[in-house]
């Protein structure tokens, strides 16, 4: 029975929403471990990679410009995620299964033990953007964020959704 439970959390609404891999369990909803960070908002835990859900940080190699100096803030996001959790492990759910195009499982993480979100720390240190096409879950939090000039919001940067789109292209 609990096999059918798992396949129908899987099937999407359309094929081409079709996950490209699920864990070595099937498509969960809840993971936990010690992870791998792939970037600042993408995890592997236990196998499986998870998508953060309702953020977006700057892709590895996107640049910022501080004071008129280039930095790669992408690769910031992802260093600052990996001393946030600090090789502890984390804990991450989603509330219906949901997996993007990559087959990624999109989720609210948090470091075990500890109280919010790592979804709600990156915004709120201004190493992500609220990823409002999914969710409205942080906007406020982005609002304080952009209000106090803290992190990318003290620089000039490209949303990532539009970087990635333009390095598509063949733009970037």
């Amino acid at each position: 029975m609990s096999a059918l439970v798992l396949a129908a959390v899987c099937i999407p609404a359309k094929a081409a929403e079709m996950p490209r891999r699920c864990g070595p369990q099937g498509c969960a909803t809840a993971v936990s471990g010690y992870p791998r960070i792939i970037d600042g908002d993408t995890l592997e835990v236990a196998g499986t990679r998870v998508r953060l859900h309702g953020v977006d940080t700057p892709e590895p190699r996107q640049p910022c410009v501080r004071e008129g100096i280039p930095y790669d803030c992408g690769r910031i996001a992802s260093a600052a995620l990996k001393r946030k959790i600090g090789g502890r492990e984390v804990s991450c759910r989603s509330a219906d299964g949901t997996r993007d195009r990559r087959g990624r499982l999109v989720a609210v993480c948090g470091v075990v033990g500890e109280d919010g979100s790592l979804n709600a720390w990156l915004i709120s240190q201004g190493l992500a953007v609220a990823y409002r096409r999914f969710s409205n879950d942080y906007d406020a939090l982005e609002e304080e964020g952009k209000a106090a000039g803290i992190g990318i919001w003290a620089t000039e940067f490209m949303p990532p959704e539009d970087w990635r789109r333009l390095r598509r292209q063949g733009q970037r």
